[in-house]
C-alpha cells in the first residue's frame, strides 16, 4: 500500500522532528502494518517531494508497505526518475521474479505397463508384520517393502516428457473447469 495519507513517521524520515500529534496519528498505521507482517519499502531518509518554494522542506512519502508474500520478490525502491512536473518525483519499485523452475519429473500413469507390473507385484513377497510391534519395529518392516513397491511402480511406468509450457500443478479437473 502506498499513498499520501499525511502519515508521517520516523520509519520513513528519521532526520525529521515530529510533533506528538504526528506520532500519535501515524502510530496505529505502523502498528497495524507490523501486526500483519508488512515490511517497509521506503528507503529511510530518501526524499521524493521537492517543493517549489525554496524555504519549504523536502519530504519523503508516507510509509509504503508490502505483504510478507510479496517481500521475497521486492528488489529495490528508488527515486532515480525525473520529476513528473509536480513537486513529487516518481518512486520506482523493482521486483525480481522468482526463478521459474521446470516441472519436476513425474510418472505417466496412463502409460504404465500393467501386465508386467502385475506380474512383478505378484512375485514380490511381503512377510507379515512383527507381532506386538513397536513404532520402530513397524517402521523397520514397512518402509523397505514400501520402497520395493515404489521401485516396481517406477520401473514399469515411464516418465512424462515435460516442456517449458508444462504446469506441474495442473490437473484434469482444472482443465474441465477451464
Amino acid at each position: 500500500m502506498a499513498g499520501d495519507f499525511k502519515v508521517h513517521n520516523l520509519l520513513s524520515d528519521p532526520h525529521r522532528e515530529y510533533s506528538a500529534c504526528e506520532v500519535a496519528i501515524s502510530a496505529p498505521y505502523i502498528e497495524s502494518a507490523a501486526d500483519f507482517s508488512f515490511s517497509l519499502l521506503n528507503t529511510p531518509g530518501v526524499f521524493t517531494c521537492f517543493p517549489f518554494a525554496a524555504d519549504d522542506r523536502h519530504a519523503v512519502p508516507d510509509p509504503s508497505f508490502v505483504t510478507s508474500a510479496l517481500a521475497p520478490v521486492f528488489s529495490s525502491w528508488s527515486t532515480r526518475l525525473p520529476t513528473t512536473g509536480s513537486d513529487h518525483v516518481p518512486i520506482m519499485i523493482s521486483l525480481s521474479a522468482p526463478l521459474i523452475r521446470p516441472s519436476p519429473p513425474s510418472l505417466n500413469w496412463r502409460k504404465t505397463y500393467w501386465a508386467s507390473l502385475t506380474l512383478a507385484l505378484e512375485q514380490l513377497t511381503v512377510p507379515n508384520p512383527p507381532p506386538l510391534s513397536t513404532k520402530n519395529s513397524l517402521s523397520a518392516w514397512f518402509y523397505p517393502h514400501l520402497s520395493a513397491v515404489a521401485f516396481l511402480l517406477a520401473l514399469h511406468t515411464p516418465l512424462k516428457h515435460h516442456s517449458i509450457h508444462s504446469k506441474w500443478w495442473w490437473n484434469d479437473n482444472l482443465s474441465a473447469l477451464h
